[in-house]
């Protein structure tokens, strides 16, 4: 049976806030291609995080010594993820491609302009899932901010039956978290020539989340 949406909002940040610090203090977690991320750190520039909305819960939780502020939808669900993620260094910045996108552009827009990380699910909020839309790479442009791709995969879990296929992460686990080398979008880059930055992020997501898989036993592609 179904709780009522007023009981779920009151009770799902704070279950889901000690279940993630929970699965967090027990999964052994293995870290690949951060060295992109930790050069950017040694010379002080911030990133824009993208990564499927699948896998964003283990990565909404990682990384707590600095803020980087995501994008997160404004409907119901997006409510209960935005106050999870804040209580691990992740404020957010509420809006979407259907809902308060303008609004949230501009001001993710701003946060990475004056030095902020900010991060993004490209495929959401209603997918279609693993398919790149086009708002990364038009933000990435307008702030000369580089796209850092993430992906990550847990030896248990369980694919939930959402448009995304969710990855619900277990406790006591083993994970593995890998980042891609930075994508830049130049000031100057034409439609077509963002078309293919667009192709380029989809095509690193997607292996990024493929070798996830891989190393943690999963069957590769869609679940």
């Amino acid at each position: 049976m179904k709780l009522p949406r007023k009981l779920t909002s009151l009770l799902g940040p704070a279950l889901g806030r000690g279940y993630l610090a929970f699965v967090c203090r027990t999964t052994k977690i293995e870290y690949r291609g951060f060295e992109h991320l930790e050069k950017f750190e040694a010379e002080g520039q911030n990133a824009l995080f993208a990564f499927w909305h699948g896998r964003l819960a283990l990565l909404a939780a990682l990384r707590r010594e600095k803020p980087v502020y995501l994008m997160i939808s404004r409907h119901g669900d997006g409510e209960i993820i935005a106050r999870i993620a804040e209580a691990f260094n992740k404020p957010s910045v509420r809006g979407s491609t259907t809902r308060g996108g303008g609004s949230a552009f501009r001001q993710l827009a701003r946060l990475l302009r004056s030095g902020h990380s900010g991060g993004v699910t490209p495929d959401g909020p209603r997918g279609p899932r693993r398919q790149c839309q086009m708002g990364v790479i038009a933000l990435a442009k307008l702030t000369g901010c580089p796209i850092l791709p993430a992906a990550y995969s847990v030896r248990q879990g369980k694919f939930l039956h959402s448009w995304d296929r969710f990855l619900f992460p277990y406790p006591f686990n083993r994970a593995v978290v890998f980042m891609a080398p930075p994508i830049k979008i130049e000031p100057d880059c034409d439609k077509s020539a963002m078309e293919a930055k667009r192709l380029e992020l989809e095509r690193a997501l997607n292996t990024l989340t493929d070798e996830a898989d891989r190393a943690m036993g999963r069957p590769v592609g869609e679940p």
